[in-house]
């Protein structure tokens, strides 16, 4: 309810009418930005020195307790955070790539940015010293987002369920806007670790915070936003709304995310979502034609938050056994595995010599586990659409969009290999050349995200001189060019556009988390092999943050680590093959090759059947169920025939 309170509260705002105030001092890279334009609320450097105040402490202080008695122990235990993108959050070559080129772009960019990948070292001021990160000390480096950054979080809602202590850590800070996001994190100065349990007793100081089992937690930093722009609109954001840069030297006007350009909206897609209702959605339901088949969740019967899925419950016993902890069927695992293998092969390379064995061995761990994550990602189902054609559909799993996350160079795609009766191959879409990492994009449907610059940005005349149209600069980015990535369960196109989720360029009716491809049969295939592959960084993306860079060696160091490991290896998320027909005209319910009164019969005979689109007999408009309209669609087919 918190969550829903606060959508309200933001759509309820009016966005002040004057943007692009400052428009005329944006000229010339790098932008002069200072501190204060990409200041955000929230704990600040100084609220974590008052007297009494603690610094976050390092992550292995925990170690000794939270990795486990032995190695075969460790899969359950909080360490697996060792292999995860979090631990590795602020020395990831791609990131730091990145950050050197908004540095370049906007004066003291990258600050924003070490907020979320190095709290630890934000927080202590560090990250302030230098927005490059080069003042960040080794172990803020090698911890990224460590243990204490999540644990020592107050949730910054009031809420009488929280511990009464929140309320004066609270109480001591700024005021926060209720939206979420760009690490807007409020930590306790005092050390008093918070988590989701209530019945533990351990040799430090703790406190029962309900906030941790929720995706509350998750959005601090899997919402971004550039503080730096500002909406352009109505009361509510909407697909036309334009965004401008602010006046130099100054706050966002209200802070509101929603408010500002959104790079990212992980967290808002999520709670938008079926998933984000009360009690979540069953990890299998045998009433929906795209079952989930319990392939989230572990030990859980629903699935609801950003946890369930990223932290799924295990049973385990819950620290050192010294301390004698009970044993529990909701142990979240500390994995956090996502998609990003990419980002893990990158660390190994580059800090071979810097791993310790922990994170060895724990990196091995979340290199599978990100495999297992893309398989369970998606469903891909390929039928004979007609004579002549065949259609792929890509069933989005997951409890945001179908990519999310940090958007440049992230794709999902779709390859068929059509083979003939010899089985030589005869042509293939989306063809992807793993030497050159070159992706033939023509022909094949690819999801992502474009962002580019307007006019507004970009042009002739235009404070960056910057072609308009598709952009890498990232910091400078103002339009969204194309978004055509799948949405979940649950999504509308009303909720996600007011919060600045909504599609560019392409369209999904509400409800539809799946999307459809088709393609032409080329002359002698009979057979097709059908695959959905996921890559983290596109060749295009690595090459740009090398050859931009003028500043620093980041991007080069991350090109000769990306061809080193394989220039991101697209990942196979499915693999489905199909035998194709000779004679499949559409409407063809019993396959005799001709739409005529038999296909009715065979209807009517099936009428009621329903499940999985494409696998159901006598469902021939592919809806998942059986029912009059597939009688219309055979009359309206009726005499057809591929002779």
């Amino acid at each position: 309810m918190k969550s829903e309170s606060r959508r309200l509260w933001v759509r309820g705002c009016c966005l002040y009418a004057a943007v692009g105030i400052g428009l005329s001092a944006w000229a010339g890279l790098p932008i002069a930005t200072t501190d204060l334009d990409f200041d955000m609320p929230g704990t600040q450097p100084a609220d974590m020195s008052v007297p009494g105040g603690k610094p976050i402490a390092s992550a292995s202080d925990c170690r000794q307790c939270h990795l486990g008695n032995d190695r075969a122990d460790e899969t359950l235990k909080p360490w697996r955070w060792r292999g995860s993108v979090h631990s590795h959050a602020a020395r990831d070559p791609l990131f730091r790539a990145a950050v050197a080129i908004a540095n370049q772009d906007a004066t003291g960019a990258g600050e924003l940015c070490f907020r979320c990948h190095s709290p630890r070292g934000w927080l202590a001021g560090r990250a302030q010293l230098a927005a490059d990160g080069s003042a960040l000390t080794a172990a803020d480096i090698d911890e990224g987002v460590g243990c204490d950054s999540c644990h020592r979080m107050v949730d910054r809602i009031a809420d009488p369920g929280n511990p009464i202590e929140d309320a004066s850590v609270l109480a001591a800070i700024a005021a926060v806007p209720p939206t979420w996001g760009n690490a807007t994190y409020v930590v306790d100065s005092d050390d008093a670790k918070r988590g989701p349990f209530n019945d533990v007793d351990p040799p430090h100081s703790w406190l029962h915070s309900p906030h941790h089992q929720t995706a509350d937690i998750c959005a601090t930093c899997h919402d971004v936003s550039n503080p730096a722009m500002s909406r352009g609109g109505g009361a509510t954001p909407a697909s036309g709304d334009t965004y401008a840069p602010n006046g130099l030297g100054a706050e966002h006007p209200d802070q509101v995310s929603y408010n500002m350009f959104p790079e990212q909206r992980t967290y808002s897609e999520w709670l938008n979502s079926a998933y984000a209702t009360p009690g979540g959605l069953a990890t299998s339901d045998a009433s929906d034609p795209y079952d989930m088949n319990n392939r989230f969740g572990g030990n859980s019967a629903t699935i609801g938050k950003c946890q369930d899925c990223h932290m799924q419950d295990e049973t385990g016993q819950g620290c050192w056994s010294i301390f004698n902890p009970p044993v529990r069927d909701d142990l979240p695992q500390h994995d956090f595995s996502g998609g990003n293998r990419f980002m893990l092969e990158l660390v190994e390379h580059v800090f071979a010599e810097d791993l310790d064995i922990d994170a060895v061995s724990q990196i091995a761990r979340a290199k599978l586990d990100a495999d297992a994550m893309l398989a369970k990602a998606t469903d891909t189902y390929v039928w004979q659409s007609d004579c002549d054609s065949v259609n792929v559909r890509v069933v989005n799993q997951c409890g945001h969009k179908l990519l999310t996350g940090y958007p440049e160079g992230r794709r999902v795609w779709v390859n068929v290999r059509w083979f003939d009766g010899a089985d030589a191959l005869v042509s293939e879409n989306g063809a992807y050349d793993f030497v050159t990492a070159v992706l033939m994009t023509g022909d094949t449907k690819v999801y992502e995200t474009h962002m580019g610059l307007d006019s507004t940005m970009g042009g002739p005349g235009s404070p960056t001189e910057l072609p308009v149209g598709d952009s890498f600069h990232l910091v400078l980015n103002n339009v969204i060019m194309g978004d055509n990535r799948i949405p979940p369960r649950g999504f509308t196109n009303t909720a996600f556009e007011a919060v600045q989720a909504g599609h560019a360029g392409y369209s999904y009716a509400d409800g539809q988390h799946w999307d459809d491809s088709v393609y032409a049969v080329p002359v002698g295939a009979v057979r097709a092999e059908v695959r959905v592959y996921y890559q983290t960084a596109s060749k295009e993306y690595i090459e740009f943050l090398d050859t931009a860079n003028t500043t620093t060696t980041d991007g080069s160091v991350l090109a000769a680590a990306w061809a080193a490991v394989g220039k991101s290896t697209p990942t196979v998320m499915d693999s489905v093959e199909i035998l194709l027909a000779v004679s499949a005209p559409g409407g063809d319910a019993n396959g005799d090759g001709v739409v005529d009164v038999n296909d009715i019969s065979y209807v009517l005979f099936r009428l009621g059947m329903s499940g999985t689109p494409s696998l159901v007999e006598g469902d021939v408009n592919l809806d998942g169920v059986v029912d009059v309209n597939d009688i219309s669609f055979v009359l309206f087919r009726l005499g057809d025939s591929c002779t």
